[in-house]
Protein backbone atom coordinates (compact mmCIF):
# COMPACT_ATOMS: atom_id res chain seq x y z
CA UNK A 1 0.00 0.00 0.00
CA UNK A 2 1.34 3.45 -1.18
CA UNK A 3 -0.27 6.38 0.23
CA UNK A 4 0.73 9.62 -2.33
CA UNK A 5 1.06 12.83 -1.01
CA UNK A 6 0.02 16.05 -3.27
CA UNK A 7 3.14 15.91 -5.36
CA UNK A 8 2.24 12.88 -7.00
CA UNK A 9 -0.97 13.84 -7.75
CA UNK A 10 -0.03 16.66 -9.57
CA UNK A 11 3.26 15.43 -11.63
CA UNK A 12 2.00 11.93 -12.10
CA UNK A 13 -0.29 13.92 -14.63
CA UNK A 14 2.75 15.27 -16.29
CA UNK A 15 4.75 13.35 -19.32
CA UNK A 16 7.87 12.24 -18.49
CA UNK A 17 8.45 13.08 -15.09
CA UNK A 18 9.20 10.20 -12.34
CA UNK A 19 6.43 10.34 -10.56
CA UNK A 20 4.14 9.38 -13.55
CA UNK A 21 6.37 6.61 -14.06
CA UNK A 22 6.57 5.44 -10.82
CA UNK A 23 2.16 5.28 -10.46
CA UNK A 24 1.96 3.43 -13.75
CA UNK A 25 4.70 0.65 -12.46
CA UNK A 26 3.22 0.50 -9.02
CA UNK A 27 -0.27 -0.05 -10.54
CA UNK A 28 1.68 -2.64 -12.58
CA UNK A 29 2.84 -4.48 -9.71
CA UNK A 30 -0.56 -4.66 -7.89
CA UNK A 31 0.34 -2.06 -5.40
CA UNK A 32 -2.97 -0.42 -3.59
CA UNK A 33 -2.38 2.89 -3.91
CA UNK A 34 -4.23 5.57 -1.80
CA UNK A 35 -3.98 9.20 -0.92
CA UNK A 36 -4.92 11.40 2.11
CA UNK A 37 -8.15 13.97 2.67
CA UNK A 38 -5.93 16.48 2.67
CA UNK A 39 -3.28 15.76 -0.22
CA UNK A 40 -6.84 15.44 -2.22
CA UNK A 41 -8.03 18.35 -0.92
CA UNK A 42 -4.67 20.29 -2.11
CA UNK A 43 -5.16 18.88 -5.64
CA UNK A 44 -8.32 20.09 -5.90
CA UNK A 45 -7.56 23.94 -4.78
CA UNK A 46 -5.26 23.92 -8.16
CA UNK A 47 -4.83 25.35 -10.33
CA UNK A 48 -6.54 21.85 -11.65
CA UNK A 49 -8.66 21.31 -14.90
CA UNK A 50 -11.98 19.66 -14.87
CA UNK A 51 -9.99 16.77 -16.78
CA UNK A 52 -7.26 16.71 -14.79
CA UNK A 53 -9.11 15.37 -12.04
CA UNK A 54 -11.03 12.92 -13.87
CA UNK A 55 -7.93 11.81 -15.45
CA UNK A 56 -6.60 11.47 -11.58
CA UNK A 57 -10.39 9.68 -10.50
CA UNK A 58 -9.80 7.59 -13.32
CA UNK A 59 -6.41 5.74 -12.68
CA UNK A 60 -7.36 5.36 -9.30
CA UNK A 61 -10.71 3.76 -9.88
CA UNK A 62 -9.68 1.99 -12.97
CA UNK A 63 -6.56 1.92 -14.30
CA UNK A 64 -5.08 2.87 -17.67
CA UNK A 65 -5.56 1.54 -20.73
CA UNK A 66 -3.55 -0.49 -22.87
CA UNK A 67 -2.09 -0.19 -25.81
CA UNK A 68 -3.21 -1.86 -28.55
CA UNK A 69 -1.42 -5.17 -29.53
CA UNK A 70 0.74 -4.68 -26.31
CA UNK A 71 0.26 -5.60 -22.68
CA UNK A 72 2.28 -2.02 -21.71
CA UNK A 73 -0.15 0.41 -20.40
CA UNK A 74 -0.26 3.41 -21.52
CA UNK A 75 1.50 6.38 -19.35
CA UNK A 76 -1.44 8.18 -17.13
CA UNK A 77 -0.24 11.45 -18.81
CA UNK A 78 -2.24 9.86 -22.48
CA UNK A 79 -5.31 10.20 -21.24
CA UNK A 80 -5.27 14.21 -21.43
CA UNK A 81 -4.19 14.48 -24.95
CA UNK A 82 -4.01 18.47 -24.99
CA UNK A 83 -3.97 19.44 -21.12
CA UNK A 84 -0.85 20.29 -18.93
CA UNK A 85 -0.03 21.50 -15.86
CA UNK A 86 1.63 24.92 -15.56
CA UNK A 87 4.37 23.75 -13.50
Amino acid sequence: MICLDTNYLVRGLLRGVRESDELVQWRQHGEILLTAAPAWYEFLCGPVSDLQIRVIRHFFLVGLPRLKKSKQPKPLASLMPLVEFDV
